[in-house]
């Protein structure tokens, strides 16, 4: 059995994570997203990639994950892929920054006084 590729989509100011099979094709990966966001129609975006040590792919409709790349390698579930939506005439999609945490409240931070 494949091992699985997780990634995180990011749209605007939506951030979601999916995980899947190497050999799903980036149109089922559209359609997941499609029936989280219904507002937005299929032919009306294109999936992009940006590998760790890259810049922004456009990826195939046709082509499965493994086939753009993607795999349990370079996207595991510890450090998942970015997957960003182009809308057309993009080249970059356009995200936003996710917020950052809050702080740690004092009595869940590990300090030394309390380790035996």
């Amino acid at each position: 059995m494949p091992n699985k590729v997780y990634f995180e989509v990011a749209w605007d100011n939506k951030h979601f994570f999916l995980d899947c099979e190497p050999t799903t094709t980036i149109d089922e990966v559209k359609r997941m997203i499609h029936s989280c966001y219904p507002e937005m129609a299929l032919s009306d975006f294109t999936l992009a990639w940006k590998p760790k040590d890259g810049s922004w792919t456009a990826l195939e409709d046709a082509k499965s994950l493994s086939g753009c790349g993607l795999s349990a390698n370079n996207s595991p579930a510890e450090n998942p892929s970015y997957l960003g939506l182009l809308r057309k005439g993009e080249t970059v999609p356009k995200m936003d920054s996710l917020s950052e945490p809050p702080e740690l409240p004092d009595n869940m931070r590990i300090s030394n006084d309390n380790q035996a």
